[in-house]
């Protein structure tokens, strides 16, 4: 089964719709199309079977936010949000944060914790869909959420998503994204 960049976006859209309705009111269309036209794709290379750390940092399960922008800020990996996807017998998609190092997928939420990954979900993901949210822009989102950024070495429960926060940004909303609240699913 082939499955589009376009496709993938309006299942996800389907799902999340009214999550991301409840935060973007009027604008959760232009969010979509923001999403579909800035985003990448990167196969989930199921035959990783472990990966070598950059440094002492050991990503937790279900803190991919936390884990990404640590390995962002201090492993000069670039830094996306979106989703990933497992197709085995119905297409899921969880929201999810991964760095990349230059095309080449580095989620080490996911290759650190893999035997949980197939516990819990069955199986391993089979691709990523995501946007980079520039460096400047998440010193920004942090600093508007009065969070410093040495606090993704340090604060265990920071876990936040980015993604709305750098739309707001990115699209010129009168928005204040000091309050936004983020559909994040604890598990990713």
């Amino acid at each position: 089964m082939k499955i589009t960049k376009k496709s993938l976006i309006n299942i996800y859209r389907i799902r999340n719709y009214n999550t991301y309705n409840n935060i973007l009111g009027e604008q959760v269309d232009d969010f979509f199309d923001w999403f579909r036209l800035k985003s990448k794709k990167y196969r989930f290379d199921k035959d990783h079977d472990a990966i070598e750390l950059p440094d002492t940092f050991i990503p937790e399960l279900g803190k991919c936010y936390k884990n990404s922008q640590y390995y962002h800020f201090y492993g000069s990996f670039q830094y996306f949000e979106g989703f990933t996807s497992f197709l085995e017998n119905s297409t899921r998609f969880i929201n999810h944060a991964f760095n990349v190092e230059n095309t080449s997928l580095k989620d080490f939420t996911y290759y650190y914790n893999r035997e949980e990954v197939i516990r819990w979900m069955g199986n391993a993901p089979d691709f990523h869909v995501g946007i980079i949210i520039p460096p400047n822009i998440m010193v920004e989102i942090f600093e508007n959420l009065d969070i410093d950024v040495e606090e993704t070495r340090t604060n265990i429960s920071l876990s936040i998503s980015l993604l709305i926060a750098y739309y707001i940004i990115d699209s010129g909303l009168d928005l204040d994204i000091g309050n936004f609240k983020d559909p994040v699913e604890d598990i990713n």
